[in-house]
């Protein structure tokens, strides 16, 4: 049991760094007045909408992974005393 609750802590911080590291890439695109970019590369239209999506799943995953580190300190203390 306590191996899966390592394996779920790292999947969660994975995800959750993938969600942020998204969410810095959005925020430095430059928008036009209508709220959107142009990616020429890509050709493909970013909104500025997506920014406050992945903003907010950033922070859930940082609370979430917090919670579970702080379980696992907890539980490491208890078992060590």
């Amino acid at each position: 049991m306590k191996y899966i609750q390592y394996i779920l802590t790292f999947i969660i911080g994975m995800i959750t760094s993938f969600f942020v590291w998204i969410y810095i890439q959005k925020r430095n695109l430059n928008y036009n007045s209508e709220g959107r970019f142009l990616s020429l590369e890509d050709g493909i239209v970013y909104s500025e909408q997506a920014k406050g999506v992945y903003g907010i799943l950033s922070l859930f995953g940082l609370i979430l992974f917090g919670l579970l580190i702080v379980r696992l300190i907890m539980k490491r203390k208890n078992t060590d005393s």
